[in-house]
C-alpha cells in the first residue's frame, strides 16, 4: 500500500480506526495486521497514521479477545525499539498502552512475540584487515571513512586505509569527530560525504566515531539537520551502506538500532531511534583494544554492564535478550578486572563479546533510568558516558528492585553466585556490582566528574523526555528521579 495512496490514502481517521477495529472484532486479524504494517512501513514520518493505530489499541483493548496476530501486533507497535513510540506518539501514550494492567495480565504472551534484528557480524582478531572486503560486498567503490585523531595515532585507520587498497577501493578520511559527537561535526560530515560522490561508509572507533558515521548517513541521506531526526522512526529515505568497527569494549554501537548526538545549541544530547540505524555489517577486532587507556577500558566496559543489566530490566525483555544480556554479565565478571589490571588478550577479547552480546541484548529491549539519566548529564557537562553509567548504576539497581525480583536469581547467577532465593540475590546483586565496579577502579560519584549539585533538578526533569524511561521496570517521575541523582553525588 504506497503512502497516501490506495484505500487508506483515500479514508479519514474516523474510518481509517474504525475498519481496524471491526477487522479485529470479526476475527479477521490477520487483514487487519496486514494494513497496520503496510501503514507502519510505507508511512513513516506520518505520525498522523500510527496515532490512529495506536488510539485504535486503547480503544479495543479492553473490548477484544486478542490472538496471537494483536499481540503481535501489539509489541510491533509498543515494544520494539524499531517500531515502538512512532514519531506522533508521546512516551507518555506509549506507556498508557504497554503498562495497561489488562494487557499485562493477558500476560505470558509477551514473551512469544518479538523481533530481534542483528547485523551481519564478523568477529576475530586480525578482523580489521577484512574491512575492505567487507565495503566492497556492500557495493563500495569509494568509501567515507569515519574515524578520530586518536585512533590515527595509534595506526588503527592506516590498517583501514590499506585493507581499503588491497580491496581496489577509493576513500576519503574524515576524523572531525570529537568526544559525544556534536550536530555540527554531523552536518559537516554529510556534506563532505555528498561533495566527494561517496557511497559506502565505514566508522572506526569508540561510541563517538560510530554514531558520527550513523549521523553522516541519517543527513546524507534525507538532509536537513540532525535534531529532525530525534525520536523513534522520523528517518524517510534508506541510508548508504555502512559497516562499524568498534575500538572500544562498551558502546554497543555497532549493532544498535540507536545513535546519540549532542545538540550544541541545547547542550543535550539527542537520542536517534530507527531500524534502518544499525549498520549493514559489525566488524569486530579485538586487537584494536590493544591501545585503548587503562581508564577507557574500565569506563567503556562499564557502560557494556550497565546495557546488559537495563535490557536484562527492562520490560520489553525477551528470551533472546536475556541470553545476551546475562552472556556479556558473565563475560564481564569473569574478565574485567584481569583486563583493567593486566591487559591479557583473552580478558581483553572476552570484553569485546561482552559489548558485542549487550550491544544485541539493549538494541532489541531498551534501557532504563541509567542511560536517560546519563544522556542529559553527558549532553550538559560533556562527560564520559561510561563514567556516569558506572556511578548511577548501583543506584538505579537499588530503586529497580522492587520489581525484578523474580529475575534476581539468574542474575546472581550470571554474577557469579549461584542458588538463592530472591531476597538473598538481592543483596547478591547490589554487592556483585558494587564490588565488580570497585576492584576495576570506576568513578563511584557524579561530584567526581564535575557534576553540580545545584544542576541535578534541571537533569532530572530533561531525564524525564528521554525515551529509555519508557522501558524502565519501575517508572519514575522527576522526584524519583532526583532522589536518584542525590544518592549518587
Amino acid at each position: 500500500m504506497p503512502r497516501d495512496t490506495g484505500v487508506w490514502g483515500f479514508m479519514g481517521r474516523f474510518a481509517q480506526k474504525r475498519l481496524i477495529q471491526a477487522l479485529w472484532k470479526v476475527g479477521i486479524t490477520a487483514t487487519a495486521w496486514n494494513i497496520c504494517t503496510a501503514v507502519g512501513a510505507d508511512c513513516l514520518g506520518k505520525g498522523e497514521c500510527r496515532g490512529i493505530i495506536l488510539e485504535s489499541f486503547r480503544e479495543t483493548v479492553n473490548k477484544t479477545s486478542f490472538d496471537t496476530v494483536a499481540w503481535a501486533l501489539l509489541v510491533y507497535l509498543v515494544r520494539l525499539p524499531a517500531h515502538g513510540l512512532w514519531s506522533g506518539v508521546s512516551h507518555d501514550q506509549g506507556r498508557e498502552v504497554f503498562r495497561k494492567e489488562s494487557l499485562m495480565d493477558k500476560g505470558n504472551n509477551l514473551l512469544h512475540h518479538y523481533k530481534f534484528e542483528v547485523p551481519e557480524i564478523v568477529f576475530g582478531r586480525g578482523m580489521l584487515s577484512q574491512v575492505g572486503s567487507c565495503a566492497r560486498r556492500l557495493g563500495g567503490r569509494k568509501i567515507f571513512l569515519v574515524s578520530d585523531q586518536g585512533l590515527f595515532k595509534a595506526g588503527w585507520v592506516d590498517q583501514v586505509m590499506k585493507s581499503l587498497m588491497e580491496a581496489g577501493l577509493d576513500f576519503i578520511y574524515y576524523d572531525h569527530v570529537s568526544i559525544n559527537p556534536k550536530d555540527l561535526e554531523i552536518e559537516e560530515g554529510a556534506r563532505e560525504y555528498l561533495r566527494h560522490g561517496t557511497d559506502v561508509i565505514v566508522g572506526l572507533g569508540g561510541g563517538s566515531a560510530m554514531d558520527a558515521a550513523k549521523g553522516i548517513a541519517i543527513l546524507s541521506a534525507n538532509g536537513g539537520r540532525i535534531r529532525d531526526y530525534e525520536g523513534t522512526d522520523r528517518i524517510i529515505r534508506p541510508l548508504p551502506p555502512m559497516v562499524l568497527c568498534p575500538t572500544t569494549c562498551g558502546t554497543g554501537s555497532d549493532v544498535s538500532q540507536f545513535a546519540i548526538i549532542t545538540d550544541t545549541e541545547k547542550r543535550c544530547k539527542l537520542t536517534l531511534m530507527s531500524r534502518c540505524i544499525a549498520p549493514d555489517i559489525s566488524l569486530t577486532d579485538p586487537d584494536t583494544l590493544k591501545t585503548l587507556p587503562e581508564e577507557y577500558i574500565c569506563t567503556t566496559a562499564t557502560d557494556a554492564l550497565s546495557h546488559a543489566l537495563e535490557a536484562f530490566f527492562s520490560i520489553a525483555s525477551t528470551t533472546l535478550t536475556d541470553v545476551h544480556a546475562i552472556k556479556a554479565i558473565r563475560l564481564l565478571n569473569a574478565s574485567l578486572v584481569q583486563a583493567v589490571r593486566e591487559h591479557t588478550p583473552d580478558a581483553m577479547e572476552n570484553l569485546s563479546r561482552a559489548s558485542l552480546h549487550a550491544g544485541m541484548a539493549f538494541s532489541n529491549s531498551l534501557l532504563g533510568i541509567v542511560h536517560a539519566l546519563a544522556h542529559p548529564i553527558g549532553g550538559y557537562y560533556n562527560a564520559n558516558h561510561g563514567s556516569i553509567n558506572a556511578v548511577l548504576l548501583p543506584e538505579v539497581i537499588r530503586y529497580d528492585l522492587p520489581v525484578v525480583t523474580e529475575k534476581l536469581p539468574e542474575l546472581a547467577w550470571g554474577l557469579g553466585h549461584g542458588g538463592g532465593d530472591a531476597a538473598s540475590a538481592s543483596e547478591v546483586v547490589q554487592e556483585a556490582v558494587e564490588s565488580l565496579l570497585e576492584a576495576c577502579g570506576a568513578p563511584r560519584s557524579l561530584r567526581s566528574l564535575g557534576v553540580q549539585r545545584e544542576d541535578l533538578p534541571d537533569l532530572a526533569e530533561k531525564a524525564l523526555h528521554d525515551a529509555c524511561l519508557m522501558t524502565s521496570p519501575r517508572q519514575a517521575d522527576a522526584k524519583d528521579l532526583l532522589t536518584i541523582l542525590e544518592r549518587a553525588y
